[in-house]
């Protein structure tokens, strides 16, 4: 028994396509589909929401995408791991619990859509870098600390310091550097002003 299924593990592993996303049931994806006309080969879309995955990781997993197509509900069944899909793309996540939406048949209009699941920006980085075999970069690169002196703020302040028609000065050196010291002093405690 025991080497069937490793016989079956080393035929099945290499069809296993590693190329395409991770889907989930309720995205909303574009599925380019190779299609075949005499002695010619062209891709065609299919968009709609995914209602039902099976079989998992297996080499025989379907996921089965639905969408209203002139005011008729149109499945189709797609196997995963086929060589006449060209490539998937996962338009948006959608909010779901549940394994199958098949409550979205009896569904029309707004009533059919799944309501979109908010990836936090740092999980979908952190998952594109481990797709693109890339580290995140570390914090202390990206970012420096860059400090003015008083020195600085005095000199861009009298950069600032206009005169009106008559002579007469808008702005004060003194008012500038005094809302500047309160700005930094605010920004620390986090306070408004």
């Amino acid at each position: 028994m025991n080497k069937v299924k490793e016989l079956l593990k080393h035929v099945n592993e290499p069809q296993i396509r590693k190329d395409l996303p991770k889907l989930q049931v309720g995205d909303l994806v574009q599925v380019f589909v190779k299609i075949k006309e005499g002695n010619r080969e062209r891709v065609q879309m299919f968009d709609g929401t995914v209602i039902a995955m099976k079989n998992g990781s297996t080499v025989s997993a379907t996921f089965t995408v639905r969408k209203i197509a002139s005011g008729v509900g149109v499945e189709k069944t797609f196997m995963t791991n086929s060589p006449s899909i060209d490539k998937i793309k996962v338009v948006r996540h959608g909010k779901v619990r549940r394994a199958k939406l098949y409550y979205l048949r009896e569904r029309i209009g707004k009533a059919a859509k799944v309501q979109e699941r908010i990836v936090s920006k740092s999980a979908e980085s952190i998952e594109n870098a481990e797709n693109a075999e890339l580290a995140p970069i570390p914090v202390e690169e990206t970012t420096k600390a860059v400090e003015t002196t008083k020195e600085e703020a005095v000199e861009a302040a009298e950069e600032k310091v206009s005169e009106n028609s008559e002579g007469k000065v808008v702005e004060t050196v003194e008012e500038e550097i005094t809302n500047e010291n309160q700005i930094k002093a605010n920004g620390e405690d986090g306070q408004d002003i």
